[in-house]
C-alpha cells in the first residue's frame, strides 16, 4: 500500500512539472522514449521475459491517455 501511495505521489509530482515547466516536458519526453525502448524490448522477448512484458503491457493501459 506504501508503494502504492508513493508512485501515486510520483505520479501527481511528474503531471505538475509536465504541465508547467520546460524541464517537466524534457522529462516527459526522456520517460516516454524509455517506456517505448522497454515495450519494443519486452515484445521481442515475450517468450524469454514474460514480466518485461506483463509491465510494458501494464503500463501501456493504465498510462494510454496521458500519451494520446
Amino acid at each position: 500500500m506504501i508503494g502504492f501511495k508513493f508512485f501515486m505521489f510520483l505520479l501527481l509530482i511528474k503531471n505538475y512539472f509536465a504541465m508547467h515547466s520546460a524541464l517537466g516536458e524534457m522529462i516527459e519526453k526522456l520517460n516516454w522514449i524509455k517506456f517505448l525502448y522497454r515495450f519494443e524490448k519486452a515484445m521481442l522477448n515475450k517468450s524469454k521475459n514474460c514480466e518485461n512484458y506483463i509491465w510494458a503491457d501494464t503500463f501501456l493501459r493504465l498510462f494510454k491517455s496521458d500519451f494520446t
